[in-house]
């Protein structure tokens, strides 16, 4: 058996924890703020999609300052 000890985002690690072969250690120790960068490209027009801006705007409301 492998052991350490590693920093990772919840979207890594969660399925690795719910089956078991991670451990969380210690549990719920804060975690450094990561910055989220949103990319996109403008149609010829200049007009971004809103399948793109909807996105894009819920993530600035839930993850303020972040994005």
């Amino acid at each position: 058996m492998k052991r350490g000890v590693i920093m990772r985002s919840e979207w890594h690690v969660r399925p690795h924890v719910e089956r078991g072969e991670l451990v969380r250690v210690p549990p719920r120790v804060p975690s450094p703020p990561a910055v989220v960068h949103a990319l996109y490209e403008e149609d010829d027009d200049g007009h971004v999609p809103r399948r793109v801006t909807e996105p894009i705007e819920h993530l600035a409301a839930v993850l303020p300052g972040r994005l």
